[in-house]
């Protein structure tokens, strides 16, 4: 799920630029947004199967994703989905405002040294570690911050503010 938010945030930054006026590619887009609007549960989990299920980065892609589908087709129900899914990954900032790479309970560590294949470590794989990841969840959330504020989203939808 992290890999289809990733690439549909590719998309919308592809129609907001060099391709903007693609209606085919709109087209696959829109329908891609709303399959995937249909698998973001209402606790804002939008990042629960496959290779990087719980990372933080897939959420923030999500969020792009939806800023960029709101900005495209002005359809509330993006803005809404984009708030369910933020939420969620603010859920989990810490008290210095950091966000952690996996969006779980239970410990965090040097993934070089925990066993992969124990639950308790679900959501890590080998090749994660605290600093790969986390620079590009911040890139995109503030992407996805520019976005919306060139996009004026309505001021009932709650849940938007900064982290």
């Amino acid at each position: 799920m992290q890999y289809h938010a990733f690439c549909l945030s590719v998309l919308g930054e592809i129609l907001h630029g060099p391709l903007k006026d693609d209606s085919i590619l709109s087209v696959w887009f829109r329908d891609s947004i709303e399959a995937f609007s249909q698998l973001v549960l209402p606790g804002g989990q939008c990042n629960y199967l496959g290779r990087g299920s719980l990372q933080s980065f897939g959420y923030a892609a999500a969020c792009l994703a939806f800023a960029h589908a709101y900005r495209l087709f002005k359809v509330p129900h993006y803005l809404e989905k984009l708030g369910q899914i933020f939420n969620y990954l603010r859920s989990f900032q810490r008290g210095n405002g950091s966000l952690p790479l996996v969006l779980r309970e239970g410990k965090e560590g040097d993934p070089t040294t925990m066993d992969l294949s124990n639950p308790e470590f679900c959501g890590w794989w080998s090749y994660n570690n605290f600093y790969d990841y986390l620079p590009f969840t911040g890139g995109i959330l503030a992407r996805t911050a520019h976005i919306l504020g060139t996009s004026t989203p309505p001021s009932d939808v709650k849940g938007l503010e900064p982290l």
